[in-house]
């Protein structure tokens, strides 16, 4: 067992360097979602990486959004499979990298992207190369699934996540770690929804013609969804944008709003729709006709028993180290929601440690990319 700690530490201290000017590389490149230019420039620094570690891969194209990569190691005597998930897309526009570059300011490496997810990225393919090189990686085959479409709810991939995860005994997925730098066994899941409201339209200043304000009504029920928030069940409303009506002369005849709400559970999820169901007969202005959609887009990641082993798992590995990894949970979703759902054991957190992410000014704590590195060989080897 020293044997595997030493050839984690030095492997990562020894590839800090080639790690760090790979993610300058990668956060330099526009890679928002449905860039495709940017994200077959990020595709192919990666496939160059995994092919020369031996990695079957394959490029999974999906128009209007870009390629998906799944590549695979695969051992002689296959023993089980494990995803390691991580995604390639941003949240930053065309220009974004060209205005707000790589660069390292003591402690911290800022670029976009560089936690989430670029980070988890490079901290799957250094661990993976230090256990190839002294021949340490397990009897499973590793598959690792990078998508490019998670931060707009990953409409391309789920079909991929569910291929894969059919005979997969555990999922580790590499978005960032989080305050407590620790392990991630439960997140929350956001539903999507619409209300509308349609009215009667009329003068806003003549008598007798009062006509039906689906604004004032919309009002009404946006108040509504603030008072069906349940802190114990994690569902919590943000609704935007609104519009409605056509000028301040008319009496508006339409309006619509959008919103998320999280949901920490499936129970938490039954009870929005039972909210949505409700909410058309909470109207307060005649004449007003309200309908509301909904749609899951991330399911609750729950606190499952299997989570909460594979947690365990991490944690004896992280202590060969001295590495204290407590458990966390996060109120935002994450592709792992997909695969927690798929019933396969699932933790998240994986990448190094974020600040600021989905701002010009995110980074990371150069450190921390070390340590994953590390923890990661570990955890792998001892599969």
């Amino acid at each position: 067992m020293d044997k595997i700690i030493d050839i984690a530490k030095n492997g990562a201290d020894r590839y800090q360097e080639s790690q760090l000017s790979m993610l300058e590389e990668l956060c330099n490149i526009d890679s928002g979602s449905k860039n495709i230019k940017g994200n077959k420039k990020v595709v192919k620094i990666i496939e160059n990486a995994l092919s020369e570690m031996g990695a079957e891969v394959t490029q999974v194209e999906s128009p209007g959004y870009g390629i998906h990569i799944i590549a695979r190691i695969k051992p002689e005597h296959i023993e089980g499979k494990v995803i390691l998930a991580a995604h390639l897309d941003t949240v930053f526009k065309e220009g974004d990298a060209f205005a707000h570059p790589f660069r390292i300011e003591n402690e911290y490496a800022y670029g976009l992207g560089a936690a989430d997810c670029k980070g988890g990225v490079v901290t799957i393919l250094y661990a993976i190369r230090i256990l190839k090189e002294a021949n340490l990686l397990p009897n499973k085959e590793l598959v690792i699934i990078l998508n490019c479409d998670e931060e707009i709810g990953s409409p391309t991939s789920q079909e991929l996540f569910k291929s894969e995860a059919m005979d997969a005994e555990a999922v580790l997925s590499f978005e960032p770690g989080r305050k407590k730098n620790g392990i991630l066994t439960n997140r929350y899941g956001v539903v999507e929804g619409t209300i509308k409201i349609n009215g009667e339209s009329a003068h806003a200043c003549m008598d007798g013609e009062p006509g039906a304000n689906a604004v004032l009504e919309l009002a009404n029920l946006i108040l509504k969804l603030d008072q069906k928030e349940n802190e114990n069940l994690g569902i919590h409303y943000n609704v935007a944008p609104i519009s409605g009506g056509v000028g301040p002369s008319v009496v508006a005849d339409y309006a619509e709003a959008n919103f998320w709400v999280t949901v920490a559970s499936e129970e938490a999820y039954e009870q929005v729709k039972k909210d949505m169901e409700n909410l058309s007969g909470e109207g307060i202005v005649n004449g007003c006709e309200i309908s509301t959609a909904i749609d899951l887009k991330f399911p609750p990641m729950e606190r499952s028993e299997s989570n909460v082993e594979l947690y365990h798992k991490i944690c004896k590995a992280a202590s060969l180290i001295g590495m204290d990894l407590p458990e966390e949970m996060s109120k935002s979703p994450a592709d792992c929601n997909f695969y927690s759902a798929l019933e396969v054991p699932t933790v998240d957190g994986l990448g190094p440690y974020m600040y600021n992410i989905h701002t010009v000014n995110e980074h990371i704590l150069v450190s921390s990319l070390r340590e994953r590195t590390k923890l990661v060989s570990l955890i792998l080897a001892q599969l």
